[in-house]
């Protein structure tokens, strides 16, 4: 998200500006801008819940007796998982 300020001698060009915006329709606004920074704020915590819950998903599906194989590089016994656990960001 950002602005953009132009001098009053740019007059053309903000008009110019100002059509495409109304044209395109890819300006977001106030509220759309608000609502963004506010998920932003938290994405962190909403990507450690999704990664603690897929695991949690996986850990279940590797023992039930329906399931013949998981694949999936956050258990230990899946191939990979060094790959993934290298590569792998934690705070």
């Amino acid at each position: 998200m950002g602005a953009l300020i132009l001098w009053p001698n740019h007059a053309l060009l903000a008009a110019k500006l100002h059509f495409l915006q109304n044209a395109i329709g890819a300006v977001p606004s106030p509220h759309d801008c608000w609502l963004a920074q506010r998920g932003a704020k938290m994405l962190h915590l909403r990507m450690k819940a999704y990664g603690s819950n897929a695991l949690a998903v996986m850990q279940t599906l590797k023992h039930s007796p329906h399931v013949e194989d998981v694949i999936y590089p956050g258990l230990h016994c899946t191939r990979g998982h060094d790959t993934w656990e290298y590569t792998r960001e934690e705070p």
